[in-house]
């Protein structure tokens, strides 16, 4: 990957707040395959939120533990965590990109099970949230998500192979240009700013 696409503003919708840091590094370090890695970070960064001035905050805590239970193979496990992220935010945080992350996941996973119609309802909605708050990069992935909901059912409860789980829930996200750029921000604000420990992952010029 070329440094143009490391340094591309286009491959950030915006600055992405503290929420969002940790979030987005969990998910990329499960796109690069080191799930052990993505765990240990979550974990490190949620105990450390208790005496920091940032949290990483509940929804996206629960997306990140649904999305790793989900690619340690308990769909069913992990479709109760999203209900429960999702749930977090119907009162108080109805039309935000976090919301619109969850329905993503939980639209892709309920795809995953064979539960077609429900995923669409879940896809579209996410679409509309990232449509409202000019998410370009995320509308794009809910409607590869969308796109995918035409093609065959698969069986339900069907083995599903570790390696189509995480695309299925982020939409196909997570290109290399994607994680190039966030990348970028996230390890190195985390690191500094928390204090974490070295994560042993390619900073963005690597790509």
């Amino acid at each position: 990957m070329g440094v143009d696409a490391v340094n591309g503003s286009a491959a950030i919708d915006h600055e992405p707040w503290w929420e969002e840091i940790v979030g987005d590094l969990v998910e990329i370090l499960l796109d690069l395959g080191e799930t052990a890695c993505a765990r240990r970070t979550l974990d490190f960064y949620c105990a450390a939120q208790r005496e920091r001035r940032w949290r990483v905050g509940t929804s996206v805590e629960l997306r990140c533990r649904g999305m790793l239970r989900a690619v340690d193979g308990d769909l069913g496990g992990a479709l109760g965590i999203l209900e429960a992220a999702i749930a977090g935010h119907e009162e108080d945080d109805r039309w935000s990109v976090e919301l619109g992350r969850a329905l993503l996941v939980r639209g892709g996973l309920l795809r995953l099970l064979g539960h077609t119609w429900q995923a669409r309802a879940d896809l579209k909605r996410a679409l509309a949230l990232f449509t409202r708050n000019g998410a370009a990069s995320w509308r794009a992935a809910a409607l590869r998500a969308l796109v995918g909901t035409v093609s065959a059912e698969p069986e339900p409860w069907a083995s599903v192979t570790s390696g189509r789980v995480l695309p299925a829930l982020t939409g196909g996200h997570w290109t290399d240009r994607e994680i190039a750029a966030r990348l970028q921000v996230s390890l190195l604000v985390v690191q500094r700013e928390m204090g974490g420990p070295p994560l042993g992952m390619p900073l963005a010029g690597s790509f």
